[in-house]
Formats: C-alpha cells, sequence, structure tokens
C-alpha cells in the first residue's frame, strides 16, 4: 500500500519563546515535527512533540522542564500544526496498530479512544468495531495523511 519514500531524517522545528501556558510561563517551547524511518524499522513514521524550558539553564543543558506528547498545549503555542496532531504515531503503512488498537479499545467501551486511535472523530461504536469497515477505510485515511504531510513541506 505504502508509496512512501524512505527517510533517514526528516524533522522541523518551531520555536517560541516567552510564552505561557495553563498560567506557565516557559523562556522557550520546541515543537519537533517528523516523518521518517529515525527509528530504523523499515517505514516512515509521523511524531509531534514538544520541549518546555522555563529557565535558560535548561536551554543550555538541553534539559526542559517538561517534554513529549503535550499535545494540547503545542496546539495552543503553534495553532498552525494542530491539524497535523491527529496524525502523531502514524507510519506509511497505516497508523500505529490501526485496527488491533481501534477494536480494543472500543471493545473496552472507550469509544473516543478507539476515534482517536482510527483517526475518526465521527465513528459509531459499531464501525469501531468492524475490521472491515476499518479496514476498507484506511485507504482514503492514508491519502489525506499523504496530502497533509506532504502539504506540510515533508517528503512522503
Amino acid at each position: 500500500m505504502s508509496n512512501s519514500i524512505l527517510v533517514k531524517r526528516q524533522v522541523k522545528q518551531l520555536v517560541k519563546e516567552n510564552v505561557t501556558v495553563n498560567g506557565q510561563k516557559y523562556k522557550k517551547v520546541v515543537c519537533n515535527i517528523r516523518y521518517d524511518d529515525e527509528c530504523g524499522n523499515g517505514h516512515n513514521s509521523f511524531a509531534i512533540t514538544g520541549d518546555f524550558y522555563t529557565n535558560q539553564r535548561e536551554i543550555n543543558q538541553d534539559d526542559p522542564s517538561m517534554c513529549g506528547c503535550c499535545h494540547d498545549e503545542l496546539a495552543s503555542i503553534f495553532p498552525e500544526i494542530k491539524h497535523l496532531i491527529k496524525w502523531n504515531l502514524v507510519s506509511s503503512d497505516s497508523p500505529m496498530h490501526y485496527i488491533a488498537n481501534t477494536t480494543y479499545h472500543a471493545s473496552k467501551g472507550k469509544i473516543e479512544w478507539a476515534r482517536s486511535t482510527a483517526i475518526w472523530p465521527e465513528a459509531t461504536l459499531e464501525q469501531l468495531l468492524d475490521k472491515d469497515v476499518l479496514q476498507a477505510r484506511l485507504p482514503a485515511l492514508m491519502a489525506a495523511f499523504q496530502s497533509d504531510i506532504e502539504s506540510f513541506g515533508f517528503t512522503y
């Protein structure tokens, strides 16, 4: 299914200084966005993470006070990437463990988690439990992913 070109390192960083999020002041926030095979597993994967620095010492020592998948915070600081957050952990093959994770969360009654995993916010519980329905929508989902990746300026 994948027509993605394997890329060893493809990263963009967005940086803002002197921002406040949820009452916390940060000297610097770095949003790291990548779509590559950095892990060496044979397919490109997409990820958005952040590094939040509260003082100059952390910036100099590269030791942020908060980091990782702080997506709500990143979306508030960098609204231009908000539409990409849904693609976190999607690879050139599919969302991570697409059918298994979606049906697992749906079977446990965690419909919002299942919708997030399937990248299908309006899906019904029945749709999220149906492996054939999930598989049938995968090509269109991956085409939308490819479009967003390329629109952001990455090689797909």
